[in-house]
């Protein structure tokens, strides 16, 4: 017999699952963002569709054991997670709590690993090179096989489907991207088979349209073996079947009397908002311009300048891969202890992987973990308050990237930010200069023993969350009060 093992956030979505020593997600929730493994209520609205997720920060879902509550405008949910032999259901009930019909669909979003969680984490941005993720045509619709193709022990294989049928499905986070990173539930799955960098089974319901009053009820299953000796073709439909035909989950929706989710600086994500920069601007930030790239439109997209490489908003918009920068120093071309590195993203991410000494050392600040936005909370962050509320300094208008120092220039309404991130034997100093002064939050995520900071006051994690209450994260925060500017540096202890 082969249980499951499951874990669960504050915010009801899942920190671990696995079998025996395998994972079988990539990217497990965080109390500060719910990961790619989601369940999606979407409201289907005079030809819109409204995704709402049932679990993590932004759900504000009211979180029991393994089950969450709440409400998206008439329709209630609840929806309660169960392991069972081989396998686990994620189980849905909505409820039309209006008075007039509503239409509504869910989506079940898992970023398949099947891989050992001590390689998973040493290994993260390969697992999907060798996965193979199939569509399987069962009575109830489409279903998805994954399996482990690595030569191994075994070919572990994990099915997924849909109790009430399916209208769509996907296969890679890459067919759901918004154009600034992150999914877009908005669209429909493409029901196309795609497998690109970013393994993310979806399966979404057929529509179901409620009277006011009525109960719709459904589930989401996953059935898992050890060893699947061939690719996954049309047997495995049986196979599914099977599994769901022997059940074993609760039948009925639990009670749900636990806390409402807390909303964090990274879920639901706020963005500052910026506009792109002129070429003026450009050039007064990077100095003369060379060598220019100009988009289709004749926009400028990057050039090159005595002080580096320039790169625009719109360069970063264009392209799937982001641009980021190892910032490294060292007295010689040779590996030794005096050697410092950090890996610093123009998407707002100033310090990553901050090390000292050999590169292969483990590094003491967090690192960025996926390249397409699925991830927010990694490596140095940084937010401004505009409006009451803070907005994470993402993409910026423009981005300077030199030898030993980046630069990130944020134009917003009635607002300008720059950054400068600048490697440093030891560690990296980190400036923000506001105009206005304005609140800026700088969060630095630790890995490894903690970081040794220094220039300004850091406090734990309480800043990251709505309630201002620590979960007792490695993250360390440093709320500034009408700055015009914020130095600080972050080295390596020791």
């Amino acid at each position: 017999m082969t249980i499951p093992h499951v874990e669960f956030t504050g915010g009801g979505a899942l920190a671990a699952l696995g079998i025996d020593d395998l994972s079988l997600l990539l990217y497990p929730a965080t109390e500060l963002e719910a990961g790619s493994c989601q369940l999606w209520l979407r409201h289907r609205l005079d030809g819109r569709t409204v995704p709402h997720p049932l679990t993590g920060p932004a759900s504000r879902s009211r979180v029991g054991q393994g089950a969450v509550q709440g409400r998206v405008d008439d329709l209630g949910y609840t929806a309660w997670f169960d392991v069972v032999e081989d396998g686990y259901a994620w189980q849905w009930q909505v409820t039309n709590h209006g008075r007039r019909p509503v239409e509504f669909d869910l989506v079940f979003t898992q970023d398949v690993a099947l891989t050992p969680t001590a390689e998973l984490r040493r290994n993260e941005y390969y697992v999907s090179q060798y996965l193979d993720l199939s569509p399987v045509e069962t009575a109830r619709g489409t279903a998805l096989g994954v399996r482990q193709n690595m030569p191994g022990t075994g070919h572990p294989w994990l099915g997924l489907a849909s109790l009430t049928g399916t209208a769509g499905w996907a296969t890679d986070a890459q067919q759901l991207l918004a154009p600034g990173g992150g999914l877009d539930l908005s669209v429909d799955l493409p029901g196309r088979r795609w497998q690109h960098e970013h393994t993310l089974a979806g399966l979404q319901t057929r529509a179901v349209r409620l009277a006011p009053g009525e109960v719709a009820r459904g589930g989401f299953v996953g059935v898992f073996r050890r060893h699947h000796p061939e690719p996954t073709g049309p047997a495995d439909a049986a196979v599914i079947e099977e599994f769901i035909a022997r059940g074993g989950w609760r039948p009925a929706a639990p009670k749900v009397t636990g806390q409402v989710a807390c909303r964090t600086v990274f879920s639901p994500a706020a963005e500052l908002v910026v506009r792109d920069a002129t070429e003026t601007e450009a050039a007064e930030l990077a100095g003369p311009l060379t060598l220019a790239e100009r988009g289709p439109g004749g926009e400028l997209w990057s050039a090159w300048s005595a002080a580096g490489h320039l790169v625009t908003r719109a360069k970063e918009r264009a392209v799937l891969r982001p641009h980021g920068h190892l910032m490294h120093l060292g007295p010689s071309a040779l590996a030794d202890g005096d050697h410092t590195a950090s890996t610093a993203w123009l998407a707002g991410v100033f310090c990553s992987q901050l090390t000292h000494g050999h590169a292969s050392d483990e590094p003491v600040v967090s690192l960025l973990r996926s390249y397409a936005g699925l991830s927010l909370a990694g490596g140095v962050r940084i937010a401004a308050r505009v409006a009451g509320g803070w907005r994470l300094l993402g993409v910026p208008s423009l981005w300077l990237q030199g030898s030993h120092e980046c630069a990130w220039l944020y134009l917003a309404d009635g607002l300008t930010v720059q950054v400068r991130a600048r490697i440093e034997s030891g560690g990296v100093r980190l400036t923000a200069d506001c105009a206005p002064a304005c609140d800026l939050l700088v969060a630095v995520g630790e890995a490894s023993g903690g970081t040794d900071l220094s220039g300004d006051r850091f406090g734990d994690d309480a800043a990251l969350f709505a309630d201002g209450t620590s979960r007792g994260l490695p993250w360390r925060c440093l709320v500034a009060v009408a700055a015009r500017r914020v130095g600080v540096r972050i080295g390596v202890p020791g």
